[in-house]
């Protein structure tokens, strides 16, 4: 799990950021409009700092399906 958050982790600084997700998203040919992007990185970051560090992207990797249907529905999403 760390290998991917590295991987991810473009500038090296500890977190994830939009853009990051965005960049590897395009690389992998993986279509995704910002605004979809947004509203996920925002479920994910809890800590409400704008970005992903991580504990959080630890955390929904290994949080189950009900949990995650969970934290969508608390979002109001």
């Amino acid at each position: 799990m760390i290998e991917a958050f590295v991987a991810i982790d473009l500038d090296r600084s500890g977190t994830i950021t939009r853009d990051e997700v965005a960049a590897l998203l395009q690389q992998l040919n993986i279509p995704c409009r910002m605004p979809a992007l947004q509203t996920l990185l925002d479920i994910v970051d809890t800590d409400e700092s704008g970005q992903v560090d991580y504990r959080e992207f630890a955390n929904v990797l290994t949080t189950d399906r009900d949990g995650l249907e969970r934290m969508l529905m608390g979002r109001g999403r």
